[in-house]
């Protein structure tokens, strides 16, 4: 019997009133349309936290032109 499929749902906030966040939202939007948001907002928490560890091993895989 297959797995039950489990999924959640996060929520942030942006404050419209601050330029970097409504720019930020402005590029949520744009990714929205193209369908790549998600995919984009998974890259970049498993990019920051992998540098944060100080591993450059996901900035490679995403990025393959970087390590030349």
């Amino acid at each position: 019997m297959p797995a039950k499929r489990f999924r959640l749902r996060q929520v942030f906030w942006l404050d419209m009133n601050k330029p970097d966040e409504e720019t930020l939202a402005d590029t949520i939007d744009d990714l929205k349309r193209q369908r790549a948001f998600t995919a984009t907002i998974r890259d970049g928490i498993r990019l920051i936290c992998d540098l944060r560890r100080g591993s450059l091993d996901v900035l490679f895989e995403l990025f393959p032109w970087v390590r030349a």
